[in-house]
């Protein structure tokens, strides 16, 4: 017993064997703190995400163009919207702070938006409006405990709209008109994702904008505000 202690290969054995023992009750001890953080994905430090869902748009007023051309505030259009966005985050800690941007487009059949003024009686027909915008801005993103997320964003829009319209008067041939121009406003949004597996997440999102169209001296600005509501699918890395 007495050789072994002094073998020269105990020592550096007795003290791998210690180191070990410790490393092992570290991580036993480290486990339930761990568990109380977000999952990785949660906390990404990129995110792709891509969102389908519905526009309900509402026209801010109503303007008058040449010749004798309107565009009526009707009230409520519902539009189709697909789209896209990523973040990057540039500040890491409890909160994430970073850039965002994206696309999304929608567009509809037989909307209501345009009108001729002559006549007391106006009939809308064939009205097809598509939109198109990019956009821009900061966002923040809070880790949650249960894999889930709450993130909020906002920045400037560059918006596309193109009309192609027959208007049908009291009195007058159908007359056809197609415009197209840019624009800009504003967005903000928010949405909650759930990590569904490593890397993935689904959530639902909502967005406002709030935006101009300059459809050239036929018709003039289009003035949009509306709200978007859509799913969202989203890849962490």
């Amino acid at each position: 017993m007495v050789a072994r202690l002094r073998d020269p290969l105990f020592a550096p054995v007795a003290v791998a064997v210690a180191f070990a023992s410790c490393a092992s009750q570290d991580i036993l001890e480290e486990r339930p703190w761990r568990r109380a953080l977000p999952p990785p994905t949660a906390a990404s430090t990129h995110v792709v995400q891509g969102f389908v869902g519905i526009t309900e748009f509402t026209t801010a007023d109503t303007r008058t163009g040449s010749p004798g051309i309107e565009i009526l505030d009707s009230g409520i259009e519902t539009f189709p919207m697909l789209g896209g966005a990523f973040q990057r985050a540039l500040w890491n800690g409890p909160i994430q702070f970073g850039l965002e941007g994206g696309l999304s487009f929608g567009w509809d059949s037989n909307a209501t938006l345009l009108s001729t003024s002559t006549g007391a009686i106006v009939t809308e027909s064939e009205n097809d409006v598509f939109l198109l915008d990019g956009f821009a801005g900061v966002y923040a993103n809070l880790p949650l405990r249960a894999g889930i997320r709450l993130y909020a964003g906002a920045g400037p829009v560059l918006q596309y709209g193109a009309v192609s319209a027959t208007f049908l008067s009291p009195g007058s041939s159908p007359e056809p008109v197609e415009e197209d121009g840019f624009g800009g406003g504003w967005y903000a949004r928010t949405g909650v994702d759930i990590v569904v597996s490593p890397g993935t997440m689904l959530g639902f999102g909502i967005r406002w904008i709030d935006t101009y169209v300059d459809l050239g001296p036929t018709l003039r600005d289009l003035q949009l505000e509306g709200m978007q509501f859509g799913f969202t699918v989203s890849q962490g890395f």
